[in-house]
């Protein structure tokens, strides 16, 4: 086995070296910085590593113990001999940088800070660009920034998702513009779950709700989302894995404990403990097994866990493993040359502790014996190689060739990017790359090009996904790729088929959403107890934003139909949907009377 020359000065008797293949060694501690509290670790693609430091901790409310912490390595020794202090902000949660610019949550707010003049430090002249405020408590709050919204992470597809913590979110304004108590454009989540916004603070919306105290998001280069939540149902603070998709509701606190039938069943349920960072790894540069890992945090066992992820309907089935231990993860993070960065919060605590009393550091992991990637500067990078640069084996490099073709707005290599998503050559994730940067590039005017995509099976979930994927921009989008979709026999191309009707406001296509979810179920007949029933669920909560009821009614007399049905009415509050119910429990149907009554 591996081990780091520097692993028996830290490590605890307790804790365990990283598996076979690996060597870990002390990045960041306490000789270059005495005081760190790292609440999060964002790495950069070119290997600078920004730490979220609050003395605060989650409970404090001193204010001017928050910072972000720049590590640099510039002499290539797997150690930072090079510390800045980035920015000075209050309560600094998890971020992610991208593009040359830190996005970071600093609860209440989402903003993103740069570095223009190349000094290390966030430019004062314009420290940060406010992009949402409102995202739970803060300094402020009684409870500090315990249970607040958390970290972002930016997916290929240019949205920036939010963990939300069970404080919850009541948006004040975003950049779409000041957004009061009484205007409908206001976006509130009563509890927690995952938000995403533009990374220009607009088109705030609710991805997934009502999850318990998430503190991040791990995303997969197909755009699956993962989490390791906390949730206390009373008898212990279980940790339950969660798999996002939008328009999912995973329960808690009001259904996932005796109505769990109703919700977007987790993946697992692990026991004690209390999740914290996570990280989808799809990278070269790592032994065999180990380039497409899951990884996720876990504070109170101190535990860094890998997850065996397998397809299962239109969601996984997951195993955990151990990857290393250490006494207070809290998060974990790769640059775009094969480097692993874990944050340590050694001492714990809830609050500041004293000078000396409390300390921190973050670990590098890197992989022996195997060729690390290579990383490839964007912004000297010509036209051609940075589409060339999408087909690279690390989703890291393709995030950052995709927005800067974006962020230039390069529009003639939109053929280009097209021909790459179009290439029944190319591997899966680079045509995934492509579709969205694609899609981000020409807006709406991706719509001929992206429908020509939905008759490739290989990719059809994709484009499904990318036509619906921005509210503003769906006009002139065609129902017919979607309803096709449905009938699809691959459950993740129904999934979205289901997700971008709803986007598309098709109330038309409710009728049509409630047959074909009744050939899902069947499905789920096959499987073991706890199975996970994702297609009809997001079916149900597509059908209750529709809120078109009067089909609905008719299809609950059929009893294949009846379940989606009756629980899409149940959630839709409308004249239509309560005089269908009471005409039904005038049926000489028992079981369709005793479904309505329900209802």
């Amino acid at each position: 086995m591996v081990r780091s020359t520097l692993g028996l000065l830290f490590l605890t008797a307790a804790a365990h070296a990283v598996p076979e293949g690996f060597t870990i060694r002390e990045f960041v501690g306490t000789a270059q910085e005495p005081e760190i509290y790292p609440t999060a670790v964002a790495a950069a693609a070119n290997g600078d590593v920004y730490i979220s430091s609050d003395k605060n901790g989650s409970l404090g409310h001193i204010k001017g113990m928050g910072r972000i912490l720049l590590a640099r390595d510039t002499k290539g020794a797997g150690k930072a001999d090079v510390m800045i202090e980035y920015a000075k902000v209050e309560s600094p949660r998890g971020g992610h940088f991208v593009g040359g610019a830190l996005y970071l949550v600093h609860p209440p707010f989402l903003s993103k800070f740069q570095d223009k003049d190349g000094d290390g430090k966030a430019d004062y002249d314009a420290e940060r660009t406010l992009l949402v405020d409102g995202l739970g408590g803060g300094i402020e709050h009684p409870r500090g920034a315990d249970h607040t919204t958390n970290g972002c992470r930016m997916g290929i597809d240019g949205w920036l998702y939010i963990a939300v913590g069970d404080f919850g979110a009541g948006l004040i304004r975003d950049n779409d513009g000041a957004i009061g108590l009484g205007d409908k454009k206001r976006v509130t989540l009563y509890g927690g779950g995952v938000m995403r916004v533009r990374p220009d603070g607009s088109e705030l919306e609710v991805y997934t709700a009502m999850t318990r105290n998430i503190c991040d998001v791990a995303i997969s280069p197909t755009l699956d989302l993962f989490s390791r939540d906390n949730t206390n149902d009373g008898k212990g603070w279980n940790t339950r894995f969660h798999h996002f998709t939008s328009l999912a509701d995973a329960g808690y606190p009001r259904l996932y404990k005796n109505f769990d039938d109703e919700t977007a069943r987790p993946l697992a349920d692990y026991g004690g403990g209390s999740g914290t960072g996570g990280l989808y790894l799809s990278e070269p540069g790592f032994p065999k097994a180990w380039g497409e890992t899951l990884f996720t945090c876990d504070w109170t066992t101190g535990t860094i866990h890998n997850h065996p992820v397998k397809p299962f309907e239109a969601t996984f089935i997951a195993q955990q493993q151990t990857f290393h231990k250490v006494p207070r993860a809290t998060d974990i993070d790769v640059d775009g040359s094969s480097r692993l960065y874990i944050a340590d919060w050694r001492a714990g605590g809830f609050s500041y502790l004293g000078k000396g009393k409390q300390q921190g550091m973050i670990q590098q992991v890197v992989a022996e014996g195997v060729k690390p990637n290579r990383y490839v500067d964007v912004t000297k990078a010509s036209d051609a190689d940075l589409v060339k640069l999408l087909t690279s084996d690390s989703s890291v490099q393709r995030l950052e060739a995709s927005r800067r073709i974006i962020d230039l707005k390069k529009t003639g290599l939109a053929e280009s990017v097209l021909a790459v998503a179009a290439s029944g050559q190319a591997h899966l994730y680079h045509r995934v790359a492509a579709i969205f940067t694609y899609k981000q590039l020409l807006g709406a005017g991706s719509t001929d090009g992206l429908v020509g995509l939905t008759k490739d099976a290989a990719v059809r979930e994709f484009a499904l996904r990318a036509l619906a994927d921005r509210t503003t921009e769906t006009k002139g989008v065609p129902v017919q790729p979607f309803l096709d979709g449905l009938k699809d026999p691959n459950p993740r191309v129904r999934l979205q088929a289901t997700i971008g009707l709803q986007r598309l406001g098709a109330k038309d296509a409710a009728g049509a959403i409630a047959a074909a979810a009744a050939t899902w179920p069947a499905d789920e007949a096959k499987l073991e107890e706890g199975a996970h029933y994702r297609l009809p669920h997001t079916a149900i909560h597509a059908l209750e934003r529709l809120a078109n009821a009067k089909p609905l009614v008719e299809a609950a007399k059929d009893p294949a139909q009846r379940f989606v049905a009756l629980r899409a009415l149940q959630l839709i509050h409308t004249a239509d949907s309560v005089d269908g119910l009471i005409e039904l429990t005038k049926t000489g149907d028992d079981a369709l009377r005793a479904g309505a009554i329900g209802a």
